[in-house]
């Protein structure tokens, strides 16, 4: 039997399978690639010039030398901006409102300053009214004149009053005659009363003083008004209560006052000393438009 040695060398068969498996190992990547190895005896490319400017405008490689790069694409302008509209003035704040929109609300803004209209009553006086508003608070006089039978007959009634408002409420309805205001008011007032009367009678008297009556001829006689003894009263009031107002409180218009005074009248006697004679519960009003 023949044997082999371990160190022998491969026959010329083997030699071949080597290097055909080696080259083949080297090829596959220049393979894979589609290109092969370039030759060694291929001169190198030549190196591309630098172009003065550089940048995302340099001229390309392709372009011959004598043509002029590109020019840089102009940037486009911006659109000019007109100018800012002037702010539109601010509106003027509307006038300040009483607020009195809540059931027992104090006023906190009076737009009215004076009142004209009439008045009547036993402690505040009857006649023409004038009223002055300061905050909650009214005063208000009135006035009264009136002379007849040239002097003989003659009435002066003035008074004056304080009232001041203690709730103020308004209703949201339809406006009416008056407006939907409603106060209660705290009121107090005096007045003075001056009446002037004389006594007159009529008869008949003779024409002529001298003439005397006899059984047929009769004296002529006429009317005649005979004048008596002046009487003057004077009289004081004095009287506070309890009221109400609708209307105009704090803004232009006409408002109604209802009042119930406790009122207290002095008369003067004989001699022309006032006197109490009496104490009463007695109703006043007043019509007044304020502004």
């Amino acid at each position: 039997m023949k044997r082999f040695a371990v160190g022998r060398r491969p026959g010329p068969t083997g030699r071949c399978f080597r290097l055909a498996t080696v080259a083949l190992l080297v090829g596959m990547p220049a393979l894979a690639h589609g290109q092969g190895a370039p030759p060694t005896d291929a001169p190198p490319p030549p190196a591309e010039e630098p172009v003065a400017g550089g940048g995302a405008f340099d001229q390309p490689a392709d372009q011959p030398a004598d043509q002029p790069a590109d020019e840089p694409m102009p940037m486009p302008m911006a659109r000019p901006m007109s100018p800012p509209q002037p702010a539109a003035a601010p509106a003027p704040a509307p006038p300040p409102q009483p607020d009195y929109d809540d059931p027992g609300q104090r006023i906190t803004d009076q737009t009215n300053r004076h009142g004209l209209g009439i008045s009547g009553g036993m402690a505040p006086g009857s006649g023409f009214a004038y009223r002055y508003y300061t905050g909650n608070t009214v005063i208000q006089g009135a006035l009264w004149a009136m002379v007849l039978e040239r002097g003989d007959s003659a009435t002066i009634w003035g008074g004056a009053t304080v009232a001041q408002y203690l709730l103020v409420w308004s209703k949201h309805r339809r406006r009416g005659v008056l407006p939907d205001t409603s106060a209660l008011r705290l009121v107090g007032g005096a007045s003075y009363l001056f009446v002037r009367t004389v006594e007159k009678s009529e008869d008949l008297v003779k024409v002529d003083p001298l003439c005397v009556d006899t059984g047929l001829n009769s004296c002529a006689r006429d009317w005649k008004t005979i004048t008596g003894k002046a009487d003057n009263t004077h009289l004081v009031n004095l009287g506070a209560g309890l009221g109400f107002e609708f209307g105009a409180i704090t803004e232009p218009g006409f408002s109604l006052a209802l009042d119930l005074m406790l009122t207290a009248i002095f008369v003067s006697d004989e001699a022309g000393e006032l006197t109490f004679d009496r104490l009463w519960p007695l109703p006043s009003g007043s019509l007044i438009y304020s502004w």
